[in-house]
């Protein structure tokens, strides 16, 4: 077994232990629901720890199962990017009585039982 010189074997602890504590900081400051509960520093009990990564595990896999064949499609066949503009020569009648009066609703409707 290979074994690493003291010094280098300090230097990597030392690593481990800042990319530890920075990952511990992601997951306190971090708004994303359910990481906090997983990779945070602050005291969390081991079961929601577990339940948290379980559903983090299972949204991720359910995303990609999603998300895998629609970017398969959009990779594989042609993509086209059409512009219409058949709704601009539109025959729709424009309304004829609009009523926006919230003030007097009783003046309104007594007007319209005339």
């Amino acid at each position: 077994m290979n074994m690493l010189k003291p010094k280098k074997r300090n230097k990597v602890l030392a690593s481990l232990h800042s990319v530890r504590n920075q990952i511990g900081y992601f997951g306190d400051k971090s708004s994303l629901h359910g990481v906090r509960y997983v990779i945070s520093t602050s005291p969390v009990s081991v079961l929601k720890r577990i339940f948290w990564l379980l559903v983090l595990s299972v949204s991720g896999v359910c995303a990609a199962a999603v998300l895998l064949p629609i970017l398969n499609l959009y990779s594989e066949d042609q993509v086209t990017f059409l512009v219409e503009t058949d709704y601009l020569h539109f025959d729709t009648p424009f309304p004829a009585v609009t009523l926006c009066e919230l003030s007097n609703v009783t003046a309104v409707k007594a007007y319209i039982n005339q």
